[in-house]
């Protein structure tokens, strides 16, 4: 073996024992840590719970179980999840499990801030970088969690080594080899978090301007299938969730920015943000030692010489480049927050360790203890060991770093979702909680009960005023605790304690248990007395296994456009209860002044979609595991309302019901008891609890055909819809009923409005698609009709099918500034600029005055 061969295998096992060294400081302040995960890396982890449990349930061949896998996650790209699923399928699903692949990306930041300082100048500054990064204050104490940056860290350095590498190969082949493999690294990170692009943009625009002005037509074309590579990581996410990251964009930068109180852009305290929290990311010592050294290199310069030459005499303006482009692009956006910019502290490691190795010879002592006094205060930082003169230390050396494990008492989420369980073991229950602290909020909460066979969901509710009542009478579970919540304002203490004088008073909730919160609070669970779906098994043998519908109870009258309480009393085997849609007609008794008798519906799922196994998460075909046996007979308790339209035609109204498996498409008859409903202007109405879901969304769909000042309100209810219901089964159930009501009346606009508004909620494209068309011809005169079918074609990226149905709009009406900002962005996709152009301004013009 060679000198250089030995060389490379010492700095391999270097970097073996730095990895070796943090994975024991990690894994042993996890072992003592009995925390609950905080808000994003609950949120991250419900993520790889639902990664994990789709990848193991896989059907690779089919189209809509790709589709839905890209969806799981809408607002972040999924690598993080992706990569954690084989661990979570190994370990376990605890949070500390999760945390296990933070020590795989440890090892590639390692290796690629090796690779940097070995590329630049040698091996010895590529292991001290590599070392450094290890104390930095920032990454150990996000290494113990679940977060996208540190793993993002590492994918971002990974990607700059070889875009360095590209940039000085010398070989045809070298360079192709080095495009492509930037290219790969860099849809990773790009597929870890979109932020990706802030690091690397100003290094890709230098080397791709360098070669555009030298005509290294070569690079140019490497450079162009790199970001193929790049793009093809990304595309398949980004084309299901592109509109939706530009509200996301907008809501994390600037409603954030505002809300967090965040430095203007016109301030120094914007452009200084981050220069003024280098000592706490990197650590007080370090930063001093590091500079003292660069000054002695200045009025020593011939201590340079002891490192040996640079390789290239560009590569420190490099290295400059890509830290000074991050820190202009980051300190431009509004939303501040430490983490954003951990992805340049590498770079910044690699200069650091460049000054302190200047202090060499008799020197060399400052060096070694500044790293002693940096891994002094890591450990102060990282475990309760200093007492009042450690906290004093780490304040001054490392300001906001400390990060003890949590060692008191255990949380009681798991036993709060155990007792869910134990009162609705047969159905999926969705638990409101009324705070949204560090330690209990709706992320932890659904993370701790999606763990349990993704059978409990946490929801935040009572934070809207428009809302309270609405929160209170849609869930049957809600979850509040005594004491404060840190920084609540008044009015979310007054919010808080409205829905609760409700649930006091109106004698609706009982408690149904309490628990002690670490810290003295007490934790409150309430249950709705009589809740809206009630499961309970039958060892009846002699009822038959095919759904009937054993009573039905309403009032013996009732007004039109009003709520109408109703009951359900349904049983059968699990299965056909499981899978069964019900088509629930009220029918009008025939009389000779009618053609045809009027009539409403309440199709539903039965037991209204909450039967347990269901789809883990919005929009997927993924179900959790089976927990009961198929054959078993159960009883399904229904306690909802029904809403007949205020058109309805006064007279005596009788129940049809038709079951359709959704499962085998079978459908047969059910018998209704003998159940007659009069409706009748002239009477009372009953006081009832909320409609069911579906004719809730029924309601939204028919005022769409006003157009865009209904738009607002519509939203704003589907938004609690999907509050109350975690998993959004109730467009899954519209979709199917309205599909067979439109083939017994093809003509009825208001399930065509239904049947397009669920498949848009469900992000079903072409679904969608065909159901707008089937609603333009419908509602041929309305240009709001067309606009929406131009809209969805927007979405589908078909500017073309999009224009189409535009032009019918403005033909009907031409002073829609929504309608021709429409047609400027359908032009713009067209790439017909000047037409985008005209459409535009008529789009400003036509905006309202203020």
């Amino acid at each position: 073996m060679g000198k250089g061969d030995r060389s490379r295998w010492s700095s391999v096992g270097i970097l073996a024992i730095l990895w070796a060294i943090a994975a024991i400081v990690d894994r042993l302040w996890l072992w003592f840590d009995r925390s609950i995960p905080s808000w994003d890396p609950a949120d991250h982890l419900i993520g790889a719970l639902n990664y994990g449990w789709t990848l193991q349930n896989a059907q690779w061949f089919s189209g809509e179980w790709w589709r839905g896998l890209w969806m799981l996650s809408s607002k972040y790209p999924p690598l993080l999840y992706i990569s954690t699923a084989p661990v979570l399928r190994l370990v376990g699903t605890e949070a500390d499990a999760a945390v296990l692949i933070n020590l795989g990306f440890t090892a590639v930041l390692l290796g690629s801030v090796y690779g940097l300082g070995k590329r630049l100048l040698n091996a010895e500054l590529g292991l001290w970088a590599a070392g450094l990064c290890l104390l930095f204050p920032r990454f150990y104490t996000v290494r113990t969690q679940y977060f996208m940056d540190y793993p993002l860290v590492a994918l971002v350095a990974l990607s700059f080594l070889c875009l360095t590498i590209w940039r000085d190969a010398k070989t045809t082949l070298g360079q192709w080899g080095w495009a492509i493999a930037f290219g790969s690294s860099f849809g990773l990170a790009l597929l870890m978090k979109q932020s990706a692009l802030f690091f690397l943009v100003v290094p890709l625009l230098w080397v791709g301007i360098a070669a555009l002005g030298r005509r290294q037509w070569g690079r140019v074309a490497q450079m162009g299938v790199a970001s193929v590579v790049a793009i093809a990581f990304l595309f398949p996410w980004l084309r299901q969730n592109w509109l939706f990251q530009i509200s996301a964009g907008f809501n994390s930068n600037i409603k954030s920015a505002l809300s967090e109180g965040d430095p203007p852009l016109h301030t120094l305290g914007a452009w200084t943000y981050y220069a003024q929290d280098l000592p706490a990311a990197v650590s007080l010592p370090l930063v001093v030692m590091a500079i003292a050294g660069l000054l002695w290199m200045v009025l020593k310069p011939q201590r340079h010489r002891v490192l040996g030459e640079w390789r290239s005499p560009s590569s420190w303006i490099w290295l400059g480049g890509f830290v000074v482009g991050a820190y202009g692009i980051w300190s431009a956006v509004l939303n501040k927050d430490e983490r954003y910019t951990m992805p340049y502290l590498p770079i910044v490691a690699l200069f650091l360790a460049y000054g302190l190795l200047q202090w060499r010879g008799r020197w060399v002592w400052i060096r070694w203890a500044t790293v002693g006094v940096t891994i002094g205060v890591m450990l102060l930082n990282l475990f309760p060991i200093g007492g009042a003169i450690g906290q004093r230390m780490t304040r001054t050396l490392s300001p906001n770093a400390q990060q003890h494990p949590y060692t008191g008492d255990a949380f009681p989420h798991a036993a709060v979702m155990e007792e869910i369980l134990r009162a609705e073991p047969y159905q999926t229950a969705n638990v409101g909680t009324l705070h949204s602290t560090a330690t209990l909020n709706q992320h932890n909460l659904t993370y701790v009960g999606n763990q349990r066979n993704f059978q409990v969901y946490g929801r935040r509710v009572g934070n809207l005023d428009r809302h309270l009542e609405q929160d209170v009478r849609s869930m049957d579970w809600i979850l509040t605790k005594t004491g404060k919540d840190g920084s609540d304002s008044g009015k979310t203490r007054r919010q808080r304690a409205g829905v609760m004088k409700q649930v006091r008073q109106d004698g609706e909730f009982r408690r149904q248990q309490v628990w002690t919160l670490p810290g003295g609070d007490r934790l409150f669970l309430f249950h709705r007395r009589t809740p809206a779906v009630r499961v309970r098994p039958l060892d009846n043998a002699s009822i038959p296994s095919a759904v009937r519908l054993q009573r039905v109870k309403i009032p013996a009258s009732a007004p039109p456009g009003e709520p109408i309480p109703i009951t359900y009393e349904w049983t059968g085997n699990w299965q056909q209860l499981h899978d069964g849609l019900v088509l629930v007609t009220w029918q009008a008794e025939a009389s000779s002044s009618q053609a045809e008798p009027f009539a409403f519906w309440q199709d539903h799922a039965i037991g209204l979609g909450r039967l347990h196994p269901g789809a883990i998460q919005a929009n997927q075909i993924v179900q959790a595991a089976a927990i009961v046996e198929p054959t078993r007979l159960f009883q399904v308790i229904e306690r909802t309302a029904m809403l007949p339209p205020a058109t309805t035609i006064p007279g005596v109204y009788r129940l049809t019901l038709t079951y359709v498996d959704r499962q085998s498409g079978e459908t047969y008859a059910i018998p209704a008891p003998p159940t007659r409903l009069t409706i009748d202007p002239q009477a009372s109405a009953t006081p009832a609890p909320v409609l069911d879901w579906v004719t809730q969304l029924r309601t939204i769909a028919a005022s769409l055909a006003e157009g865009s000042p209904a738009l607002e309100a519509a939203f704003d209810q589907i938004d609690r819809l999907n509050l109350y219901d975690p998993n959004q089964s109730y467009t899954v159930q519209a979709e199917d009923s309205m599909q067979l009501r439109l083939q017994i009346q093809p003509t009825d606009r208001t399930a065509a409005y239904t049947l397009a508004l669920a498949q848009v909620l469900q992000r079903d494209v072409p679904g969608a698609i065909a159901a707008l068309e089937r609603v333009a011809q419908l509602d041929a005169q309305n240009p709001n009709a067309h606009a929406y079918l131009g809209f969805i074609n927007l979405y589908g990226f078909r500017p073309r099918a999009a224009e189409q149905a535009l032009r019918q709009a403005r033909a009907l009406d031409a002073n829609s500034a929504e309608i021709q900002g429409l047609s400027a962005i359908a032009a713009l996709m067209r790439g017909n600029l000047r037409q985008a152009w005209d459409y535009g301004q008529a789009a400003l013009a036509l905006q309202p005055k203020e």
